[in-house]
């Protein structure tokens, strides 16, 4: 067993630096199959999910080539919709997926943070967003996509394999 002396420990160490030092493994992974234009499904905490993605888009933005990751939260289509309208959070994400899907750039990579959320089944079937978001993913075959999934739910195994 080696042995480290305690004075060449960091004095401070940031919980970005946490993230990286425990999962360096687990993101040098996800980093390589997203380079490759491979999507990827990230099961974790969801609290996780909070260090994980900013994590994986400073990787990709220092590396070379640098690749643009596009966050899918639902937000700016809720700060955007008109006065008098009241879009829930998964209407938002629908809308943030759907401008992606069909006029986003190429090369960027999608990142789903609430993809469980979106795509919960339950006992009587699927929802309209989540039939929505899985006709939507099949819609553009080039989509490259980094999504979430909390281990307490379940996704419909047409989205998981697409990743």
């Amino acid at each position: 067993m080696e042995t480290i002396a305690i004075s060449s420990l960091p004095r401070e160490l940031t919980e970005d630096d946490a993230v990286g030092l425990v999962y360096r493994e687990d993101l040098d992974w996800v980093e390589d199959k997203l380079r490759q234009g491979l999507s990827v499904l990230i099961e974790c905490d969801k609290q996780l999910t909070l260090y994980l993605y900013p994590a994986v888009r400073n990787r990709l933005r220092r590396g070379t080539p640098p690749q643009r990751c596009v966050l899918i939260s639902g937000h700016s289509a809720l700060e955007n919709s008109g006065p008098g309208m009241n879009p829930s959070l998964m209407q938002g994400i629908l809308s943030e997926l759907r401008q992606q899907v069909y006029s986003g750039e190429q090369g960027q990579i999608l990142v789903l943070p609430h993809l469980d959320v979106l795509t919960t089944t339950t006992k009587s079937g699927l929802n309209v967003e989540t039939r929505e978001a899985i006709a939507m993913v099949f819609e553009n075959p080039n989509l490259v996509m980094l999504g979430f999934k909390d281990p307490l739910f379940e996704i419909p195994a047409v989205m998981a394999n697409v990743f």
